[in-house]
């Protein structure tokens, strides 16, 4: 990275300026500037004192920027390690170049002095370098600030991301390509089947945009129509006309002034009052309040809700004082939701009034949660709360299906030994099925069966006959309770899948129990995955899960 700075700024960062010079450690050790730039030490350029011709460089300086993508997208810190992993990163960066003219006054380069000034952004919308005209040096060896000859001067700046070498300079960058660097595991076979598996993780996302306010008015914006998940607002007033109750904003652009601190600040004390902020028609406060540092302190504690993963708006409190002078941001929680309502689209509104003097325009970033789901073995990546839902529908019926598997793995096992051991009576080819020959075989094996399970399971208070009558008098009024509980659920159009399991249990939780034992509804029924509303697909799912547990009961 090669960055043109002026010279005051770097007389207050003695590593850089006299790395090189030959009285210091590292130049003594290393032997030399090609030495010093094999290990990646910045490359430092100050013109000789006195006069600098017109168009040579006067101060050049070469970073080699390390930058972790975990520290610029969640998603790379939350995504797990996948094999066969394909795809592009494109990175956004800020590229300017700056001309300053003077008035052609002799003295040292400050406010007075500037004649005009003008900024080109090559690439982004943020000027990444920030002007010092004033020398931290107040000894009378060092000027306190960019002497300046009397006579109009055009001082250039610029920021940018190359490793071409600057003429004039005998320095060359460190790097002159960039590389992307990725720890690679070889486990082995069982590591290897262990982490080859469907991973679901969850990280954020951040969406941008503005909006203006006149000095002193009243607004009311809708930050979205419908977003899913969302999870925290946070609303940073800039100051965008100079002009003191100027209506029009956006006459200059702080973000591209190399003496403004913004966007990293929001401008000094920009405050906003009476705000309220409802999402999904739900106001976040039960009053509008005048947003101050307690609110903020209290908003940003609840990012210990997740657990601290959130590191963007978790890593430290600002001082009263700072937060009050030149960092009001506006940090709002609005993360709160139902477990049933994960994926649901929510509108998001912003009313309150501007408390300040100036023409303000307000950048909010919304954070909204994403759900995506990852094949570790084939590196394939599925995003969204749409996907998610089928995923998890899916999920938890083979989880449920499973379950029950298990349950009756047993019983299952004895059932099919005993129906393989079983005689079999077919009906010959060239009869009917109703054939009363076979049909009176049928029944015959059939009660011969229900006699020989009654008879397992025989107790000293009644007699198999008795059993049998009561087996067969049961079974005589499964058809007219299966039609009820077909109805009932049939025309059950509620989403909440608990109300739906508790007047099922109610009506026919004795049927099933004199069927299969006590408890036995309580411990096998099919119970809703959910305690609150569950989405239309998920609740017919649930439904037939339910009926059809109930079909296998009485037949």
């Amino acid at each position: 990275m090669a960055s043109r700075v002026p010279l005051d700024t770097l007389r207050d960062s003695d590593d850089v300026l006299h790395v090189q010079q030959s009285s210091k450690l590292a130049f003594d050790v290393m032997g030399g500037s090609a030495n010093l730039q094999t290990v990646s030490k910045p490359q430092v350029y100050v013109a000789p004192a006195g006069a600098v011709a017109a168009g040579s460089p006067f101060s050049v300086a070469h970073y080699l920027a390390c930058i972790k993508l975990r520290d610029i997208s969640e998603y790379f810190k939350k995504c797990p390690m996948q094999k066969n992993t394909r795809g592009f990163i494109y990175l956004n960066y800020n590229s300017s170049s700056t001309t300053l003219v003077t008035t052609g006054t002799a003295g040292v380069v400050a406010p007075a002095t500037i004649a005009s000034l003008s900024n080109n952004m090559n690439f982004g919308n943020t000027c990444p370098v920030l002007w010092n005209l004033s020398s931290g040096v107040t000894t009378t060896a060092l000027a306190g600030g960019l002497a300046l000859p009397a006579s109009a001067v055009t001082l250039t700046i610029t920021a940018d991301i190359n490793g071409t070498p600057t003429a004039g300079t005998g320095i060359t960058p460190s790097q002159s390509f960039s590389r992307l660097l990725v720890p690679t595991y070889s486990p082995n076979p069982s590591a290897d089947h262990a982490l080859a598996q469907k991973k679901t993780f969850r990280y954020f996302e951040r969406i941008t945009n503005k909006f203006t306010v006149a000095p002193g008015d009243s607004f009311t914006w809708t930050v979205s129509n419908g977003i899913d998940n969302p999870k925290r607002l946070i609303m940073q007033p800039v100051i965008t006309n100079p002009t003191a109750d100027a209506t029009v904003s956006d006459v200059i652009n702080p973000f591209r002034s190399p003496f403004s601190t913004v966007p990293a600040t929001t401008s000094p004390f920009a405050a906003l009052k009476n705000l309220q902020i409802t999402v999904g028609n739900v106001p976040i406060w039960n009053n509008p309040v005048s947003f101050g540092y307690d609110l903020f302190v209290q908003e940003m504690s609840k990012s210990g809700v997740d657990g601290g993963l959130d590191d963007v708006t978790s890593a430290g409190l600002l001082s009263q004082r700072q937060w009050e002078s030149l960092y009001r941001f506006v940090a709002v929680d609005i993360g709160h939701r139902l477990p049933s309502e994960d994926g649901a689209s929510k509108s998001i509104i912003v009313s309150g009034s501007s408390n300040c003097n100036y023409a303000l325009t307000i950048y909010y970033h919304v954070l909204r949660e994403v759900v995506a789901s990852v094949d570790t073995a084939m590196g394939t990546v599925s995003q969204g709360p749409v996907k998610n839902r089928i995923e998890f529908r899916k999920d938890d019926s083979i989880r449920r299906r499973q379950e029950m598997a298990d349950k009756f793995a047993d019983e299952v096992m004895k059932e099919s030994v005993r129906l393989l051991k079983r005689k079999r009576i077919d009906t010959p080819p060239n009869k009917s099925p109703a054939d009363k020959r076979a049909t009176k075989r049928a029944a015959k094996r059939d009660e011969d069966l229900s006699r020989k399970l009654f008879e397992q399971s025989d107790d000293e208070q009644s007699s198999d006959d008795e059993e049998i009558k009561e087996e067969k008098r049961l079974r005589g009024l499964n058809a007219g309770i299966k039609k009820v509980y077909t109805d009932d659920i049939n025309s059950y159009k509620s989403q909440f899948a608990a109300n739906l399991y508790e007047g099922i249990r109610h009506r026919f939780g004795e049927a099933v129990e004199q069927r299969k034992g006590k408890d036995y509804f309580e411990d096998n029924a099919s119970k809703p995955p959910r305690k609150h509303i569950m989405k239309r697909d998920a609740m017919n799912q649930y439904n037939a899960e339910l009926k059809g547990w109930l079909d296998g009961i009485f037949v």
